[in-house]
């Protein structure tokens, strides 16, 4: 057992209690699954930007050889939205725009919550299916770094209406769900 002394944050708004003992079965200090604990907890972002009157989103693409989760047996490249593990102690909102930064490499303001999508998959490495929750959020595009990760083969703009089939079937993280979300989102935004 660990007595955390940083308040846990595990969702949006709710904060766990300083004084709480939680068992930690990770091996890191972050919420990644494990051999032996099958849980992980992720937060990311939907970055858009606004150019000549059309929204464009900022992907991240994997080759087809280097993608273990590649979006079926085609020869194309598998889309993704940033996103990574969250940190003990750290908000999903933090977690979001941290992993934005350090995936895509751009500085973004965060605007809102788009829910969550939930994932039981087979780590390639794991001996157990993973349960993985993941946080998205709202992230307008402010600027670019000069640094971005290299689990990734590159980030690409592209049109609000390609991202939907980009990140839709047959890829199995199923983002277009949040491509849809951030449309409805916008709509509502732009009618108040």
């Amino acid at each position: 057992m660990v007595s955390l002394l940083q308040p846990l944050v595990v969702a949006p708004q709710l904060v766990v209690s300083a004084t709480l003992k939680v068992m930690l079965p990770y091996d890191s200090n972050e919420f990644r699954a494990t051999n032996t604990w099958p849980y992980a907890i992720a937060a990311g972002c939907i970055v858009y930007r606004e150019v000549d009157n059309t929204i464009e989103l900022l992907l991240l693409y994997r080759d087809y050889d280097h993608d273990a989760y590649s979006a079926g047996d085609t020869n194309k490249p598998s889309y993704h939205l940033p996103k990574g593990h969250l940190k003990f102690n750290e908000s999903l909102e933090d977690c979001a725009r941290r992993e934005t930064r350090e995936e895509i490499g751009a500085e973004v303001a965060i605007e809102g919550y788009l829910g969550s999508l939930h994932h039981d998959f087979n780590h390639p490495t794991h001996r157990n299916t993973t349960d993985k929750v993941i946080h998205y959020f709202v992230a307008k595009w402010v600027s670019d770094t000069k640094k971005t990760d290299n689990e990734h083969d590159g980030r690409v703009w592209v049109p609000i209406k390609s991202a939907v089939s980009l990140l839709g079937k047959p890829n199995p993280k199923q983002e277009d769900e949040i491509v849809k979300r951030l449309q409805h989102f916008l709509e509502i935004s732009n009618a108040t």
